[in-house]
């Protein structure tokens, strides 16, 4: 019977369109989750392995047609779907609702099915191929080999999946699809077989999907699993809590003092940070290939990268109006609207300056405290696939190295302020000007440390960055950038946390005046 479904024309059609559409929705790899959806439509699929005569596992290429429910614009995407398909009910596996099928079937996610997950190792290990049933094409590549003895989920929290392959390998599916090379794929190769540069788990292998028409895309890569410590996120806000925790008690006269003797093995790792990606990006820059040389920026991206801000800042602006019974902090959003006037002359300064600007590279892309993993005394670069919200074309720019260093001041910015709420929430108080006087110092001690690193290894490659006149507007610029992002972000999923994103443009605004 299991194999009539994927033989007879129609069946397996049929089933997959009567999947619930808010198995996507609660999905955390699913990004539009306002959107309704309007059909599920199978594009490809390949019989993997018969589990036994009761189960089947399939890769499946999914296409889900959407509607924007403010603009009732439609559209649709790719996703890629593993799936175990049973005649009977299994304990213990993600099962995946069906509405109203006419045939007695239960689906299931194979992600992180051990039978999958070893299929898929020997495709990658092998380079083996498989002719899908639509026409498209299953393909394998090997970097390294390794034995796939295990799978369990790593985590949920992303927007793809990770699944624990092995005790030193990690699967990372790539759920929504987009054609071309995806840039960790990309990064880690290159840096793999181009540079010296070590800190990031080693690429093994990956796999695609390839249409009758020679389009590409890849589904997943496996890559090192690195025991770690932990990241730089976790460390940073026990480092805050014990902080917080130990001067609120105290009530240290010297601050500032307190903090640099309390934190002192933590600035350490805020130098080797900047270390690390300064060397990450002279490394990226260095690779002798077209699409990586540095160049300097074009005026088109200049007059996209003020465009896009101008842009969110109308969109915040309008939806903190919306909002506005549900935002806490009045004078904030006052001073926000106050500066409608610098954010359009913006460009006007921006274009003649575009020469000092420094030059444009490849970079992470997304890079923040959860990106790095701490090993002892050493760090170590995760996940340089780049904001994955944005298309593959985007994430596969060039920009100016700030880009990535404003990301990081803003994650230090987060992490402070992320410490001083939970803080607040266990003492039972207010806001504290004592508190808010400790993590502002403590981040302005741990962006100079992190700067002092950055600055020191660039070195000689200086050209890379703007010029000293320069270089503070640049990277407030970026941070500009990247704090309208987040704020858009927290007013539609976190407003409790809107407070940090709008004093960071609050900040960046009148440092750009």
């Amino acid at each position: 019977m299991l194999e009539e479904l994927i033989t007879e024309e129609g069946r397996l059609e049929e089933l997959i369109a009567q999947i619930d559409p808010n198995f996507f929705k609660q999905a955390r790899w699913f990004q539009h989750k306002g959107a309704m959806i309007n059909q599920i439509q199978l594009v490809d699929y390949g019989k993997l392995t018969l589990s036994n005569s009761e189960s089947i596992i399939l890769a499946t290429i999914l296409e889900i047609f959407m509607e924007q429910q403010v603009e009732f614009s439609q559209f649709s995407e790719l996703y890629y779907l593993p799936l175990l398909v049973s005649q009977t009910l299994l304990q213990g596996a993600e099962s995946i609702p069906v509405l109203d099928a006419q045939e007695q079937f239960f689906l299931y996610q194979g992600v992180n099915d051990l039978e999958y997950v070893r299929v898929i190792e020997q495709f990658m290990k092998e380079e083996e191929e498989l002719a899908l049933q639509k026409g498209g094409t299953l393909r394998g590549v090997s970097i390294a080999e390794d034995g796939v003895f295990s799978a369990e989920q790593l985590t949920d929290v992303s927007s793809n999946s990770l699944t624990v392959v092995k005790k030193d390998q990690v699967a990372k599916t790539f759920r929504r699809l987009e054609a071309g090379v995806n840039p960790e794929i990309e990064l880690s190769l290159s840096l793999q077989q181009k540079t010296d540069f070590e800190q990031f788990p080693t690429l093994k292998g990956y796999l695609t999907y390839q249409t009758e028409q020679k389009q590409e895309y890849n589904l997943m890569l496996a890559q090192e699993f690195v025991t770690s410590d932990g990241d730089l996120w976790a460390y940073t806000q026990e480092v805050i809590a014990d902080l917080l925790a130990r001067l609120w008690e105290e009530r240290a006269g010297d601050l500032e003092g307190a903090i640099e003797e309390f934190c002192a093995e933590y600035f350490d790792y805020s130098v080797k940070l900047g270390e690390l990606i300064a060397r990450l990006h002279l490394s990226l820059a260095g690779i002798d290939a077209q699409e990586f040389a540095p160049r300097p920026p074009q005026q088109d991206e200049v007059v996209e990268l003020y465009s896009k801000m101008r842009e969110n800042y109308e969109q915040l602006v309008s939806q903190l109006q919306e909002k506005e019974e549900q935002v806490d902090d009045e004078q904030l959003v006052a001073e926000l609207l106050s500066y409608q006037d610098i954010i359009e002359q913006l460009e006007e300064e921006l274009l003649p300056a575009i020469e000092q600007i420094g030059k444009f590279v490849r970079c992470h892309g997304d890079l923040h405290l959860e990106q790095v993993l701490k090993i002892g005394e050493e760090l170590i670069i995760l996940d340089f696939e780049g904001e994955p919200t944005k298309s593959i074309a985007e994430r596969r720019r060039k920009y100016s190295p700030l880009k990535d260093i404003a990301g990081m001041l803003r994650s230090y910015n987060y992490a402070a302020y992320a410490g001083y709420f939970k803080f607040k929430e266990e003492v039972q108080i207010e806001d504290s000007d004592y508190l808010l006087e400790i993590i502002n110092l403590w981040e302005e001690k741990v962006a100079s440390k992190f700067w002092e690193g950055y600055l020191q290894s660039i070195g000689q490659e200086a050209e890379l960055l703007p010029s000293e006149n320069e270089f503070n507007r640049v990277v407030e610029l970026f941070k500009l950038e990247k704090a309208l992002y987040e704020a858009l972000y927290e007013i539609n999923n976190r407003i409790d946390w809107l407070q940090i994103p709008l004093q960071g443009i609050l900040d960046s605004l009148a440092s750009l005046n």
